[in-house]
């Protein structure tokens, strides 16, 4: 498996964790949970 697949695996089971203690929606956006940085592509 690849870094990058391993890391995305990861990713996942870690927000579905999250998402389990309800600690996070799915339909939460990175956005809603900081809102200090800027949006995408304002950079």
């Amino acid at each position: 498996m690849r870094i990058a697949s391993a890391a995305k695996a990861f990713s996942g089971a870690v927000a579905l964790s999250l998402v389990d203690r309800r600690a996070l929606a799915l339909t939460t956006r990175p956005a809603n949970r900081c809102p200090a940085f800027p949006p995408p592509g304002t950079r």
